[in-house]
């Protein structure tokens, strides 16, 4: 199972982080996605995702925050986008329950995220809270065809799902598909197999049997077993397809691919180097000249500079199905 969107950077689990991430290891959750949602919290998400392989961050200003922020914040955004330090602009959104920033500027702050998420190629995390109509409109207009967002949390009517998934949605539920009152099990129902998501929101949201207390990844199994009941499907099923719909919509599949290729190449660099002087890399080596051509040296995508500029691994080297990199030193 993969958790969506779980907000384990809180002070809630000061106490025992480490331990919530074992649990949910334990409970077959491979990866949690973790959104920021202010600035003051980017480099809590960055520490994480450093310290615990199986967790993903995320970068964005929420709605709430949305009148505090300047064209700085929104520029450090953009940055880790395009650094690939996240893989989604998120949390954003609208929120008029609340309306802590005046909607005009809460409109601004999404639209711009909005734009990022497209201009930088990887999804958006959208909340959502009694903004239906703005939301969509927002959405109708920004949409080109190439944005992926998610609507996490959802909790909207039937009417609101069918013209999000018009727009390309991907459609999220947490715990509160477990509340008796929350009635949305015909929503549940309608979502199409490959829309599909589930997160906890942690620590917000418990599931039943856990409702008013601390809500951690864990606890996802259980919402995606209410699913299961609502739908008529087994919660194998439902586990297998909301990780498959993860994974595709975060591209977790190609994180994994990198970081085990990554993995692979920092273990052979440190028993085995060869120096070459700082060079201009020229154009790609086919990987059959590899070992017939002295000069040649691999590198895959973003590793070279953690090497060092000037260490380089001999051999070819794969990210699955025979693809590689190899580069004349010149």
């Amino acid at each position: 199972m993969i958790d969506t969107h779980s907000h384990i950077y809180a002070e809630q689990f000061d106490e025992d982080r480490d331990a919530i991430v074992e649990r949910a290891r334990e409970a077959g959750v491979e990866n949690i996605i973790v959104p920021a949602t202010k600035p003051e919290e980017f480099d809590a998400v960055i520490a994480l995702a450093e310290r615990y392989p199986d967790v993903r961050g995320a970068f964005g200003v929420h709605p709430h925050h949305a009148a505090q922020v300047n064209d700085a914040d929104l520029q450090r955004v953009s940055d880790l986008a395009t650094m690939g330090r996240g893989i989604a602009v998120g949390e954003i959104g609208l929120d008029y329950y609340y309306d802590f920033a005046p909607r005009e500027r809460q409109h601004e702050v999404f639209r711009h995220q909005l734009r990022i998420a497209r201009e930088t190629g990887i999804p958006a995390v959208l909340h959502n809270r009694e903004s239906d109509d703005d939301l969509l409109e927002i959405l109708e207009q920004e949409q080109d065809g190439t944005l992926a967002f998610q609507l996490h949390c959802f909790s909207s009517s039937v009417e609101v799902l069918h013209r999000a998934l018009e727009l390309g949605a991907m459609i999220s539920f947490t715990g509160n598909v477990t509340f008796v009152k929350a009635n949305l099990d015909e929503v549940v129902r309608l979502v199409p197999d490959e829309r599909i998501m589930i997160e906890t929101d942690a620590p917000y949201l418990a599931p039943v049997p856990y409702r008013g207390r601390r809500n951690e990844p864990s606890y996802v199994g259980l919402v995606a077993d209410r699913i299961a009941t609502i739908r008529g499907q087994t919660p194998d099923r439902i586990r297998q397809m909301t990780t498959e719909n993860a994974r595709r919509f975060f591209r977790l599949l190609i994180v994994a691919m990198f970081l085990l290729t990554a993995s692979s190449i920092v273990v052979e660099a440190q028993t085995r180097r060869e120096r070459v002087p700082d060079t201009t890399l020229a154009f790609p080596v086919p990987v059959r000249d590899i070992d017939t051509n002295p000069k040649a040296f691999t590198r895959i995508f973003g590793i070279g500079p953690h090497l060092g500029s000037s260490t380089y691994i001999s051999g070819a080297t794969t990210l699955g199905s025979g693809f590689a990199y190899g580069f004349w030193a010149t």
